[in-house]
């Protein structure tokens, strides 16, 4: 029922809340290919396009990773500094398996410098759900300022570091286990 009207809804606001719905049919190839057309397009505020980016993180599909880094590098103008942040961490989720993780560790940097604050935490917290040991060396120096107020960047980097490095105990501590 909600696929069919999925078709026919224009606002939207409806549409997103349908197409989050689809993160719970992983597999399913009417379903990836309507997410990938949701992702590319345009609503206001992009809600259909972060919707898309959502569904597309519950069902952990890393074949979107290109086309969500496509999207989010040559069309973020009309997100939300939230939604942003929520695909940066999206990308970075998808992607933490791959072996190569450099396009999304690259894209995550960069944002670093973003003019928006809460893009630049967002960045640093997708740092570290990426779980790529190159990014620590991007992480580190963010937690080297001042702590004279609070920076929410810098306490996002540590958190990110934090959480790596209890990965890799805990890999650690299975190989020892095994």
């Amino acid at each position: 029922a909600l696929w069919k009207l999925s078709q026919l809804e224009k606002n939207p606001l409806m549409l997103a809340a349908i197409i989050k719905t689809w993160g719970a049919r992983p597999g399913d190839a009417k379903v990836s290919a309507a997410l990938r057309t949701h992702l590319a397009s345009m609503s206001h505020h992009q809600a259909v396009a972060s919707a898309a980016i959502a569904a597309l993180r519950a069902q952990d599909d890393a074949t979107a990773v290109p086309a969500i880094l496509e999207r989010l590098r040559h069309d973020s103008l009309g997100f939300s500094s939230f939604q942003l942040a929520q695909a940066f961490d999206a990308v970075a989720f998808l992607a933490r398996n791959d072996k190569d993780r450099e396009p999304v560790r690259v894209f995550l940097t960069e944002q670093l410098n973003h003019s928006r604050e809460d893009l630049r935490v967002g960045a640093a917290k997708a740092l570290g759900t990426l779980r790529d040991p190159k990014s620590l060396a991007v992480l580190q120096p963010l937690t080297a300022r001042l702590k004279l107020s609070r920076d929410p960047v810098r306490e996002a980097a540590e958190k990110s570091i934090a959480a790596r490095e209890a990965d890799q105990t805990k890999s650690q501590e299975g190989k020892e286990v095994g």
